[in-house]
C-alpha cells in the first residue's frame, strides 16, 4: 500500500481540470454574438439607374447592430457585420446610404460617380429605406432610392 499523502496519478489529474477550468473560462462555452446570414444586393435609383459609390448600412432595430459594405462602380455590394462579408443579422434593419463625392471644379474627375444620392438617405432620423433579413443561406437586397 502507498503510504504518500498524494500520488503523481493525483497531482496529474488534478493539473489536468485546473487547466480545462481556465481553458473554459478564457474561452467561453459559446459566442456573445448574434448568428448573421449572407447579404448581398445592389443599390439603385427609381429608374433603374444604378449607385455607383458610396457606403451602405442596415442597422438591426431589434439589435442595434449595424452591418456595412462599400458600393461598386456596378452598384452591387456585400454586408458585414463582424467581419467584412459575413452578412447581416435576421429581422427589420432601418437602411443608409452614405456617399462622399467632392466637385468642386478645381479637378477633373476621371470616374463617372453617377447621380447623387439625396442626403436624406444618409441619415437614419431621415431615410424611409427599411429592409428585411432572412436567417438563410443568401440574401439577395435590391435598395431602391427615389429621386428628389
Amino acid at each position: 500500500m502507498n503510504n504518500k499523502p498524494f500520488s503523481t496519478h493525483y497531482f496529474i489529474t488534478r493539473n489536468f481540470l485546473a487547466t480545462l477550468i481556465i481553458l473554459f473560462a478564457v474561452c467561453g462555452c459559446s459566442s456573445d454574438r448574434i448568428p448573421t446570414y449572407p447579404c448581398r444586393g445592389r443599390v439603385q435609383f427609381e429608374g433603374g439607374e444604378l449607385v455607383k459609390t458610396g457606403v451602405i448600412e442596415l442597422e438591426s432595430i431589434e439589435h442595434g447592430t449595424t452591418a456595412t459594405g462599400k458600393i461598386s462602380p456596378d452598384g452591387t455590394f456585400v454586408l458585414g457585420t463582424y467581419r467584412e462579408d459575413d452578412g447581416a443579422v435576421a429581422g427589420e434593419h432601418r437602411v443608409i446610404v452614405i456617399q462622399m463625392v467632392m466637385n468642386d471644379g478645381v479637378i477633373q474627375h476621371t470616374q463617372d460617380h453617377g447621380e447623387a444620392v439625396p442626403s436624406r438617405y444618409s441619415s437614419y432620423e431621415q431615410s424611409d429605406l427599411r429592409e428585411k433579413v432572412e436567417a438563410k443561406e443568401l440574401n439577395d437586397l435590391v435598395i431602391v432610392i427615389a429621386s428628389e
